[in-house]
């Protein structure tokens, strides 16, 4: 049986109409501090039926990262030209390739 998607489905039309989901769609954010987070987005993908869990550049769980729906990769103080410094981008830019 679908799951209901709640009261802020942007698929939602009048009140008599009722939306319903087969799963809730996964959002991976892929942050490069420990305090990152999606800001002013979250919200939005919340509302439209997306369930976010972040995943820290340095542990990536790789087969998790490819089976998301939406993968969002966060800024940061590094750049991928920093692989030497920071081994585990080559993981990560791998993924976003």
């Amino acid at each position: 049986m679908p799951v209901p998607i709640g009261r802020d489905c942007p698929l939602r039309t009048n009140e008599k109409v009722v939306v319903y989901c087969a799963y809730m769609q996964q959002t991976i954010a892929i942050r490069h501090l420990a305090f990152d987070d999606l800001g002013l987005i979250d919200p939005i993908l919340r509302s439209r039926g997306y369930d976010i869990v972040y995943q820290d550049s340095w542990n990536l769980d790789r087969e998790r990262v490819e089976g998301a729906d939406l993968v969002v990769f966060l800024g940061g103080p590094i750049s991928v030209n920093d692989t030497a410094e920071y081994p585990f981008l080559a993981q990560e830019v791998s993924l976003a390739s």
